[in-house]
């Protein structure tokens, strides 16, 4: 009887037809960091296609998929085998972008006097969870401030992941709505002196407030005009009537204004004639009248 001796080539990159080699090239895409990684795609003649990773194009190449943003590598591997031959890609070269994130501190006020309002910012673009940019707000704007626009500045800690842009914001420091004023106009009988309106400024536990000042003026005074009032009431002598306007100013509280009038109404005179006694060809003293 005759006997055959059988062996079975391993399939190599250079046997011809049964070479193994990617039928289609290796490939990935780059994403920006804190996204779903794209997954990498080829397909080999033999074998699985397992994906390595480096930060180098002539680097260690691992099976971790990267998720820091930079300049990425990726080699497609095929395992060889007693069957066929192993096959490592070239490197293919990705970007993880950096996230792009907006902060943008939100503008906010308080009134004179009144404690700081809290400081809040706005964020555009997602943060990774876990990750913490260290945001901070501040502003030169202190308890006492007068009333103004202040800058809230917008810090944070940098982070190789993340491209940031901050946008600072406004604290405004407003006038107080305390202010309280009590206006008296006149009504009154003539009477020959000069008179005008009173008008106490005061806040609301009653305490003058010293550095409010009040306008006075025959027109209506209003933000624009009120420094052309004068600092002393208009006043009247004579019978008849006037508006007295006024404003009140004050460094730290909310404007207040009205008006008042002047009313000084004719004085009633009683004219009686009485009995009385003369010498002939005198002339009687008021014409004979008195005057009541």
């Amino acid at each position: 009887s005759a006997s055959h001796a059988w062996s079975i080539a391993k399939a190599d990159e250079t046997a011809g037809a049964n070479a193994n080699a990617f039928t289609a090239a290796p490939a990935i895409s780059g994403w920006t960091y804190g996204d779903t990684p794209n997954a990498p795609s080829a397909t080999a003649k033999y074998g699985t296609v397992r994906y390595t990773y480096s930060s180098a194009e002539n680097g260690t190449y691992t099976d971790t998929v990267p998720t820091d943003a930079g300049d990425w590598y990726m080699k497609a591997v095929v395992d060889g085998t007693d069957s066929y031959n192993g096959l490592v890609g070239a490197a293919v070269r990705f970007t993880i972008a950096k996230s792009k994130i907006s902060l943008m501190a939100d503008d906010v006020s308080s009134a004179y006097g009144s404690a700081l309002a809290q400081l809040t910012y706005t964020v555009e673009g997602t943060v990774k969870a876990g990750d913490d940019l260290g945001i901070k707000l501040t502003t030169t704007a202190a308890a006492g401030a007068k009333i103004g626009e202040y800058p809230i500045l917008v810090a944070f800690n940098s982070n190789p992941n993340y491209d940031v842009t901050a946008t600072n914001g406004v604290y405004f420091v407003v006038p107080a709505p305390g202010l309280q004023v009590t206006a008296s106009g006149v009504s009154i009988s003539y009477d020959g002196a000069a008179h005008g309106i009173t008008v106490d400024v005061h806040d609301a536990s009653g305490n003058a407030v010293s550095e409010a000042v009040v306008y006075y003026s025959e027109t209506e005074l209003t933000d624009t005009n009120y420094t052309s009032g004068a600092k002393q009431s208009p006043t009247l002598t004579a019978a008849g009537s006037k508006t007295v306007y006024y404003y009140v100013a004050s460094e730290h509280y909310a404007p207040i204004s009205g008006s008042k009038n002047i009313i000084i109404g004719k004085k009633l005179v009683s004219l009686v004639a009485g009995d009385a006694a003369i010498t002939y060809g005198e002339a009687p003293k008021n014409g004979g009248l008195t005057v009541m």
